[in-house]
Protein backbone atom coordinates (compact mmCIF):
# COMPACT_ATOMS: atom_id res chain seq x y z
CA UNK A 1 0.00 0.00 0.00
CA UNK A 2 1.89 3.17 -1.03
CA UNK A 3 1.62 6.15 0.66
CA UNK A 4 1.94 10.17 -0.34
CA UNK A 5 5.18 10.21 1.08
CA UNK A 6 6.87 6.71 0.29
CA UNK A 7 5.40 5.13 -3.11
CA UNK A 8 7.68 2.23 -2.35
CA UNK A 9 6.07 1.61 0.68
CA UNK A 10 4.50 -1.47 -0.25
CA UNK A 11 7.32 -3.04 -2.24
CA UNK A 12 9.56 -2.91 0.81
CA UNK A 13 10.77 -5.83 2.56
CA UNK A 14 10.35 -6.73 5.86
CA UNK A 15 12.78 -5.36 8.49
CA UNK A 16 15.29 -8.24 9.05
CA UNK A 17 15.24 -9.96 12.85
CA UNK A 18 18.56 -10.29 14.33
CA UNK A 19 19.78 -12.88 16.30
CA UNK A 20 23.34 -11.88 16.81
CA UNK A 21 26.86 -13.32 15.03
CA UNK A 22 26.96 -17.18 15.11
CA UNK A 23 29.57 -17.68 18.17
CA UNK A 24 33.48 -17.82 16.06
CA UNK A 25 35.75 -20.50 17.85
CA UNK A 26 39.53 -19.32 17.66
CA UNK A 27 42.22 -21.25 18.60
CA UNK A 28 44.95 -19.86 20.72
CA UNK A 29 46.99 -19.69 18.28
CA UNK A 30 45.38 -18.26 16.02
CA UNK A 31 45.48 -14.92 18.07
CA UNK A 32 48.22 -12.81 18.43
CA UNK A 33 48.16 -13.00 21.88
CA UNK A 34 48.68 -16.92 21.33
CA UNK A 35 51.20 -16.06 19.05
CA UNK A 36 53.50 -13.65 21.48
CA UNK A 37 52.42 -16.03 24.23
CA UNK A 38 54.19 -18.73 22.18
CA UNK A 39 57.17 -16.70 21.19
CA UNK A 40 58.17 -15.62 24.48
CA UNK A 41 58.05 -19.01 26.19
CA UNK A 42 60.00 -20.84 23.18
CA UNK A 43 63.53 -19.59 23.26
CA UNK A 44 63.79 -18.08 19.99
CA UNK A 45 67.29 -16.59 19.12
CA UNK A 46 66.10 -13.66 17.90
CA UNK A 47 64.07 -13.19 21.60
CA UNK A 48 67.20 -14.04 23.45
CA UNK A 49 68.69 -11.68 21.00
CA UNK A 50 66.71 -8.58 22.21
CA UNK A 51 67.02 -9.86 25.94
CA UNK A 52 70.32 -10.07 25.54
CA UNK A 53 70.54 -6.30 24.13
CA UNK A 54 69.20 -4.95 26.64
CA UNK A 55 71.02 -6.53 29.28
CA UNK A 56 73.75 -4.84 27.82
CA UNK A 57 72.44 -1.45 28.00
CA UNK A 58 71.19 -1.93 31.30
CA UNK A 59 74.61 -2.98 32.61
CA UNK A 60 76.05 -0.12 30.89
CA UNK A 61 73.69 1.93 33.08
CA UNK A 62 74.40 0.10 36.40
CA UNK A 63 71.00 -1.30 36.09
CA UNK A 64 71.73 -4.94 35.92
CA UNK A 65 71.07 -6.23 39.07
CA UNK A 66 67.41 -4.03 39.36
CA UNK A 67 64.24 -4.23 38.51
CA UNK A 68 64.56 -2.25 36.17
CA UNK A 69 66.84 -4.09 33.65
CA UNK A 70 64.55 -6.96 33.96
CA UNK A 71 62.02 -4.96 33.07
CA UNK A 72 63.77 -3.73 30.36
CA UNK A 73 64.49 -7.18 28.92
CA UNK A 74 61.23 -8.02 29.16
CA UNK A 75 59.76 -4.79 27.50
CA UNK A 76 62.54 -5.33 24.61
CA UNK A 77 61.54 -9.20 23.98
CA UNK A 78 57.41 -8.77 24.09
CA UNK A 79 59.26 -5.73 21.47
CA UNK A 80 61.14 -7.96 19.32
CA UNK A 81 57.69 -10.61 19.13
CA UNK A 82 55.46 -7.81 18.40
CA UNK A 83 55.19 -7.94 15.03
CA UNK A 84 55.82 -11.48 14.73
CA UNK A 85 52.81 -12.56 16.46
CA UNK A 86 50.48 -9.62 14.73
CA UNK A 87 51.51 -10.91 11.26
CA UNK A 88 51.24 -14.71 11.85
CA UNK A 89 47.88 -14.44 13.77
Amino acid sequence: MATAQNPFAANAAPKPTATGPAPLNVRKEATTAGQLESLLAGGSPYIAQARTRAAQQANARGLINSTMGVQAGESAAINAAMPIAQSDA
